[in-house]
């Protein structure tokens, strides 16, 4: 499985708390991503929230991304490259709207599910676990209560943003309303996810191989301050966005 798909189909549930207006505010998040019985992350990253911005960096393949969510929009960087991007957030969104009319259609069943989600949800250990069923895959997540209006603000803005802006950055990725619709029941439940596990159902003879991995689990660790480390990252970070190329999003897209 690709692992920038694995990202993809996974970033968004990372459980934080932040508040939005509290420009000061300090924190970050680690993330393991498990596909199949590996033993070993097959992807890790870490996302740093520093006020008004959200540093995302990905660790295979090395990518960057920094959400300024006042400005309104995401910059992308290669550091391989030394090239960046920019995308304002109303060009991503009609970007997505273009892939979900696309989606819309097409003669496959699973793309018109993608344009159109519809699944079964339950719940769990007094509320704790909760549980997306569709004909083609299943989410299921253990959550916590937010502790904060401004908390579940600030983690689904980032959280949709990233849903969002991952699948335009790999050929052949599917519409994320289904992520999107998750996403919204579980901010009006005023719930974070801490952990999830996705199991894909077979869509064809192909996915009945035995050796084709069909499951994919994610944990996160988060802690309430930056590192020294930490800091030091998003200066280097602003140090590239000083120095490297900016490049039109499709010239960008080419060098991945």
């Amino acid at each position: 499985m690709d692992r920038r798909r694995v990202w993809f189909l996974l970033i968004f549930c990372v459980a934080v708390g932040v508040s939005h207006v509290a420009r000061g505010i300090e924190f970050r998040v680690e993330h393991e991503i498990y596909v199949g019985t590996k033993q070993t992350p097959s992807t890790r990253g870490v996302t740093l929230f520093r006020g008004d911005l959200v540093y995302d960096f990905l660790e295979s393949p090395q990518e960057i991304m920094v959400f300024d969510l006042k400005a309104e929009r995401v910059v992308l960087l290669n550091p391989a490259r030394r090239e960046m991007t920019e995308l304002e957030f109303d060009t991503v969104d009609k970007l997505i709207a273009e892939m979900v009319t696309w989606a819309s259609k097409q003669d496959d069943p699973y793309l018109q599910f993608l344009a159109d989600p519809v699944f079964e949800m339950k719940t769990e250990n007094d509320g704790a676990t909760w549980i997306f069923d569709t004909r083609w895959l299943t989410y299921e997540f253990d959550t916590v209560e937010a502790d904060s209006k401004e908390t579940l603000t600030r983690y689904w803005t980032f959280s949709d943003l990233s849903a969002k802006v991952n699948p335009l950055l790999s050929p052949g990725s599917r519409p994320p309303l289904l992520r999107l619709e998750i996403n919204k029941k579980l901010r009006s439940a005023k719930r974070l996810p801490v952990a999830v596990r996705l199991r894909e159902k077979p869509k064809n003879l192909l996915d009945f191989l035995p050796r084709r991995p069909r499951t994919v689990f994610a944990k996160h660790q988060f802690s309430d301050s930056l590192s020294v480390a930490d800091k030091e990252r998003i200066r280097q970070v602003e140090e590239y966005r000083r120095i490297f190329r900016s490049v039109p999003f499709n010239e960008y897209l080419q060098s991945l």
